[in-house]
């Protein structure tokens, strides 16, 4: 590749992921930002999706180990509706779920994994956002692994990708656990509604 080719392509790819790294970090659903981002700066189909987890793995890393060390990742039922188990078994469901999503696709993964894990588990938005974090991190390195493994990523764009996700990550991180659910809730909101127009103009299109 070029150094002008990249040069364009980093320009379009780096603030967009960071954006979306903050964006993920606080509602999940960053991956309707960057994957558009790539394809944007001219990457194919299968070099977007495999260079957008190589950007997007390490910033929700951040993110989740963020949320770990303030204790907003939890496996009890804070709503005591369900016993332990239960529980277990749904995040196990919720997990394998949308891990299969977000291998096969990904944006969006994080905003279903909100949805689930406050609808069906009865978390409160901060609990659901740092478990959403953990999971989206697991699924997004054993993701990268099989593309990385076949050649798809495209490193000299997802390096410098990752460090912007890293950024992003811990800059929204931070607004969430400093914020709560003032800042997760309108943010949630908002990406809820771009990831419905999305489908909507995905079905009608």
């Amino acid at each position: 590749m070029e150094w002008n080719d990249l040069l364009h392509i980093l320009l379009i790819v780096c603030p967009l992921v960071f954006l979306g790294g903050i964006v993920d970090a606080v509602a999940g659903g960053g991956g309707l930002i960057t994957l558009p981002a790539y394809l944007l700066a001219g990457l194919d189909p299968h070099a977007a999706s495999a260079t957008n987890k190589c950007g997007n793995v390490w910033g929700t890393l951040l993110s989740a180990y963020r949320f770990w060390r303030r204790g907003e990742i939890r496996t009890e039922d804070r709503s005591g509706q369900f016993s332990p188990l239960r529980l277990s078994l749904l995040s196990l469901g919720i997990g394998l779920a949308i891990g299969c999503y977000d291998g096969f696709f990904g944006p969006g993964a994080g905003t279903f994994l909100m949805l689930a894990y406050t609808s069906l588990c009865k978390f409160d938005l901060l609990t659901a956002s740092g478990n959403t974090k953990a999971a989206n991190a697991a699924s997004n390195a054993a993701s990268l692994v099989p593309f990385a493994r076949a050649g798809e990523v495209v490193w000299a764009v997802g390096i410098p990708a990752a460090l912007c996700g890293l950024a992003g990550g811990y800059v929204g991180s931070g607004l969430a656990l400093r914020g709560g659910a003032k800042v997760i809730r309108p943010m949630f909101f908002v990406v809820l509604t771009i990831l419905t127009v999305r489908l909507i103009y995905d079905l009608l299109v």
